[in-house]
């Protein structure tokens, strides 16, 4: 997902240069640099929320894992005993 954003935002304008003949149509070369940061600002929350929302959940993973394996030992202990 990262790299697509970011390729969109930097190489949209060397497509339009290549495939229109020369021309300078890319909408992203009409963009202030305002708007331009506004866009890289976007793409950077995109990700990093995205990289929150992945790692929390690895971390619920790994809690229920060790939650069950804890819960099976102490199974298998009340049941040696």
């Amino acid at each position: 997902m990262t790299w697509m954003l970011w390729g969109y935002l930097l190489l949209h304008p060397v497509y339009y240069f290549f495939f229109n003949d020369g021309e300078l149509m890319s909408p992203l070369l009409q963009l202030s640099l305002v708007d331009i940061l506004a866009w890289a600002g976007g793409i950077l929350a995109v990700t990093l929320s995205l990289y929150h929302l992945w790692s929390r959940a690895h971390h619920c993973k790994w809690w229920w894992r060790r939650r069950n394996m804890l819960k099976q030992a102490e199974m298998e202990m009340l049941g040696e005993g």
